[in-house]
């Protein structure tokens, strides 16, 4: 009943959910279960930083990166916590590295002892993790937040950029565990419905990032019809997420939540085409002197 109160963004009923999750993870340190639901209060009051403490804690490792990581990766985006998120991609990626070459060494063994049913299963594993969704948001994003994250030139901006793959992401595959947490207020097909939305929305994000990637790489190279059309096809993919269709908001606690990612993301998103258009703007008008340069420059500063 708590939980249907806060539902409604009412501060109290959140603190008060927070403090009995709170008190039983003291009677229960070594809960998964209390460290798992405490994460969603958290992330309604912003408390980012104990929301990765306890996130930490629950000894995430192997696949769990990867599968896991949906937990923790949109509260970070949405507010800010960019070298935290960093380093969560970096995670993503290390454990894909590291699968990779285990288990090609493991597929030949099976191979040597003539155990062709194993061999199978992990060319399988194989499979779902070259296709996996949150490897391709971590390669998507990562770029990104090298940009943010560390001081770089136009070269070093370069060669980051261009190492982005701009494929269309149609064969992904969502690996992420959504049966790890309990459900009681939820029907079977409603459940499905929310894990689509959310699949629905990485996805989006995937090809937001990488759009805005291929748009600053064409700025950075000077190629400004590029960097125009990327920018419409990049105000094409807001306009689909905008307009994409949502479950009601009173039907579960998360949705709460996955709605206002989309207004955190919409604001993020908007303020990244607007500052792009203006460096376009810039480099697209004549500056005859330093001082029209830095009056453009404070121009689309302020507009933005």
């Amino acid at each position: 009943s708590i939980i249907n109160r806060a539902i409604c963004l009412n501060i109290s009923d959140v603190l008060l959910w927070l403090s009995i999750l709170y008190q039983g993870m003291k009677l229960s340190p070594h809960s998964y279960t209390f460290k798992l639901e405490v994460l969603e209060p958290l992330r309604a009051l912003c408390l980012i930083e104990p929301a990765v403490n306890a996130f930490n804690s629950m000894g995430i490792k192997h696949v769990q990166v990867d599968s896991l990581s949906y937990l923790i990766i949109p509260m970070l985006w949405e507010c800010g916590f960019f070298t935290e998120l960093r380093q969560q991609y970096l995670n993503i990626i290390a454990f894909h590295t590291s699968a990779a070459r285990d288990t090609a060494e493991n597929m030949t063994r099976c191979f040597k002892t003539g155990n062709y049913m194993k061999y199978l299963e992990l060319r399988r594993f194989v499979e779902l993790c070259n296709k996996s969704t949150q490897l391709a948001l971590a390669k998507s994003e990562l770029p990104l937040l090298e940009l943010i994250e560390r001081p770089c030139d136009a070269k070093e901006a370069l060669i980051i950029l261009q190492n982005v793959v701009y494929d269309d992401g149609t064969d992904l595959i969502d690996t992420m565990d959504y049966e790890l947490i309990i459900r009681t207020d939820l029907s079977i097909s409603d459940e499905k419905k929310e894990n689509k939305l959310r699949n629905i929305q990485y996805r989006n994000r995937i090809s937001w990032s990488r759009v805005v990637c291929r748009t600053l790489l064409a700025v950075l190279q000077l190629d400004l019809p590029e960097a125009k059309s990327s920018l419409d096809a990049l105000a094409d993919i807001q306009d689909k997420m905008k307009s994409q269709d949502q479950l009601p908001l009173n039907l579960r606690w998360s949705q709460q939540i996955i709605n206002g990612d989309d207004r955190g993301n919409d604001i993020i998103m908007d303020v990244t085409v607007d500052f792009i258009r203006h460096i376009i703007q810039l480099i697209g008008n004549e500056c005859d002197s330093e001082e029209s340069v830095i009056k453009k420059c404070n121009e689309g500063i302020n507009a933005v």
